[in-house]
């Protein structure tokens, strides 16, 4: 799932049919865009931005998993791979390790471990990029009507702008309560 197909939904949903296809045409062999078809590309990227960063910050954090290596036993954070803003847990192998979090580092015993942690948001600028969320239980159609949502409410489009964030967290809601609860006992009459 690319940014561009996130997009193209959107666009289709918004009721823009024509530039849903071209969104698709240019995944597909690079057809150039109108200085019109441009900005409104634009504006639907900008949206999709801040639809996932309110997703990633709000309901469903970006985690990141790798490996490190260190000289000592201090693990600069200049040197992971994404920007990190929680650590959540450190570990060799399967074995849990204990860490000790610093302003510009974290500690723990050895000089390799892997480390699994939550990460900041980096705002998307192509649309062939992948979704930070491509193999969760947040779809792609979720996704655009957040974009919808953020779209309508930017063209001053309040009540239509309401109705489609009303929609985007009822599906986000019933995304994340299938994460959480796997099956839910039926009462019996007493």
């Amino acid at each position: 799932m690319t940014v561009g197909n996130i997009l193209s939904t959107s666009a289709f949903l918004l009721g823009d049919e024509k530039l849903s296809n071209k969104i698709d045409q240019h995944l597909k062999d690079d057809t150039p865009f109108s200085k019109e078809e441009k900005e409104e590309v634009d504006k639907l990227l900008k949206c999709y931005n801040i639809t996932i960063q309110e997703l990633s910050e709000e309901y469903l954090p970006l985690t990141f998993t790798e490996e490190l290596k260190s000289d000592t036993n201090k693990f600069y954070y200049k040197d992971f791979k994404k920007v990190p803003i929680e650590i959540k847990s450190v570990y060799r192998s399967v074995i849990p390790l204990n860490f000790k979090v610093f302003p510009t580092y974290f500690v723990t015993d050895g000089n390799t471990c892997t480390v699994k942690y939550c990460y900041l948001y980096m705002p998307k600028t192509d649309l062939k990029e992948h979704c930070e969320y491509e193999n969760s239980l947040i779809t792609k159609r979720i996704i655009a009507e957040g974009v919808v949502s953020e779209m309508l409410l930017n063209k001053g489009m309040f009540e239509q702008a309401l109705l489609w964030r009303d929609r985007y967290t009822k599906s986000l809601q019933n995304a994340l309560l299938k994460r959480k609860v796997k099956k839910v006992k039926a009462r019996g009459w007493y």
